[in-house]
């Protein structure tokens, strides 16, 4: 019986360190920052570490125009993200037109995504943004070019 309650701690402990699920331990820093094209929201780019086990992870937050980066803000929580990647190559997000984002890559591990998130003006007024993943290789943007279907990458 303890044997079973201490291997479901380490595990526990261990998924924590994998996806950084206990919060405040990821250093992140504003990689880049771009006005959407009526001005009305920015997306910004953050990458963050999520600790020893995994490498750096990219986030993308859409949020109103000028809001600053803030590790601690609710804004910036990792659940309000509209992608969170690792292992990305070529990463950029694009404004096609007023209310829609793209975010382009050459290749990516995406373990989180929503194609819309609503912004608030500063009158409160919800705007609705479209949210587009635009891989950039047309073949495959998580299998690298030189393995068959191994889940390595």
């Amino acid at each position: 019986m303890y044997l079973r309650i201490g291997t479901l701690i380490a595990n526990f402990l261990f998924a924590a360190g994998c996806f950084n699920i206990a919060g405040g331990e990821s250093q992140g820093h504003e990689a880049a920052r771009v006005k959407s094209i009526d001005g009305m929201s920015d997306a910004v780019l953050i990458e963050s570490s999520a600790g020893a086990t995994t490498g750096m992870v990219s986030l993308v937050f859409v949020v109103a125009p000028g809001r600053e980066f803030d590790q601690n803000s609710t804004v910036f929580d990792n659940d309000r993200a509209v992608f969170r990647a690792d292992k990305v190559k070529d990463l950029s997000v694009v404004w096609t037109r007023p209310g829609v984002l793209e975010i382009r890559f050459q290749k990516a591990r995406v373990f989180g995504f929503t194609n819309f998130t609503d912004v608030a003006d500063t009158d409160g007024n919800l705007n609705r943004v479209e949210i587009r993943l635009a891989p950039l290789d047309p073949d495959s943007s998580l299998i690298p070019d030189n393995s068959a279907n191994r889940s390595q990458e």
